[in-house]
């Protein structure tokens, strides 16, 4: 029996992750860093690179504090021979064993069946010995969590594992976590949508924080990608990748389509939108959207009055439009959204 209780309701105590932290900390004591797995000495499988463009990460795990059982007695190497063979190119193996029901042995055997895969370990990581396991265990990439450190372990924990060639993917989660990884301006931050003291999950979140990151990085959305919809809605936000578990071990089919949003060329209507959002933040400043536009001279007169996004019915409407009527529009530089109807007989 695990030493939680799903969460219900989106209430929970607020020293939970501490209880993680300090759980994985009694094991290290008394397990030692390799918790009770053979480590080899030396590295024996070739470091594999882990960021690519429009990636998707797919997640093995088994458990989740906020969700409970997602997949008990799942067989890791055949869940990342899956992943392979759906032409995924990285995985995050979760490592922790109290709440999430992983091992460190689920990598191991992860890397040795695939070792083409770029394999991420995800756990609770403490030092850099922690960092040390997890490069000769196989792992390709470590996630570190910006709230679990302050600005100097985390840039010295950081380097150290650039220095042995991991990738490093630092989560942060709120602002206070985002200055943390300034300091150490990471090549991949991760912006996790679910809080991990309430398990609450607000999707707007990543895109809230992405206009405050300041530094070259390459960008993964976490946490409530349960849908094509969700990846769409972060690629148009801005993001390079999306971190993907629950939803992919549940329905494996669901591999391919994400893969089909992530690849292909998105508006960043939503980009443009949370960006809106910063510029007026501080003041009583809506963002503005006028509809039903038909000529240029309403549009340029819409925008001299303050409108951020432009709005163009296509649909049967007294107020239809085109097209070629909103392209002749486009060195005006309001958003332009379109109203659109499916009258497809899946829509009916």
């Amino acid at each position: 029996m695990l030493p939680f209780q799903p969460v219900l309701g989106g209430e929970f105590l607020t020293t939970f992750l501490r209880d993680i932290v300090e759980g994985r900390r009694h094991r290290v004591l008394s397990e030692g860093y390799e918790l009770g797995e053979e480590i080899p000495e030396q590295r024996k499988v070739p470091l594999v690179p882990f960021i690519s463009d429009n990636f998707l990460v797919c997640e093995i795990k088994r458990r989740s504090p906020s969700r409970g059982a997602i997949a008990i007695g799942l067989d890791a190497v055949e869940q990342a021979q899956n992943y392979s063979r759906s032409k995924v190119t990285s995985v995050s193996v979760v490592t922790e064993q109290d709440y999430f029901d992983g091992c460190l042995g689920d990598l191991i055997a992860v890397k040795q069946s695939c070792p083409s895969l770029s394999v991420l370990r995800k756990d609770f990581l403490l030092d850099k010995q922690d960092i040390d396991i997890s490069y000769r265990a196989g792992a390709d990439a470590v996630l570190l969590l910006a709230n679990g450190f302050n600005k100097e372990k985390l840039k010295s924990i950081y380097e150290y594992a650039i220095s042995l060639g991991l990738e490093v993917l630092v989560e942060i989660h709120d602002i206070n976590d985002l200055q943390k990884a300034r300091s150490v301006q990471p090549r991949l931050t991760g912006i996790n949508s679910r809080n991990l003291t309430t398990f609450r999950v607000d999707k707007t979140l990543p895109a809230v924080l992405k206009p405050e990151i300041d530094w070259s990085t390459k960008l993964l959305y976490e946490s409530g990608i349960l849908s094509v919809e969700d990846a769409a809605f972060a690629r148009s936000a801005g993001f390079d990748g999306v971190l993907v578990g629950e939803a992919v071990v549940r329905k494996p089919e669901l591999v391919r389509p994400l893969q089909q949003v992530l690849g292909t060329k998105i508006s960043k209507f939503w980009e443009r939108i949370f960006q809106l959002r910063k510029k007026y933040s501080g003041s009583s400043r809506p963002i503005i959207k006028v509809c039903g536009i038909t000529c240029r001279e309403d549009a340029e007169l819409a925008i001299s009055l303050g409108a951020d996004i432009l709005g163009f019915i296509l649909a049967p409407s007294p107020r239809q439009t085109n097209k070629d009527f909103i392209i002749s529009l486009t060195d005006l530089t309001a958003i332009k959204v379109g109203v659109v109807v499916n009258d497809s007989k899946e829509a009916k």
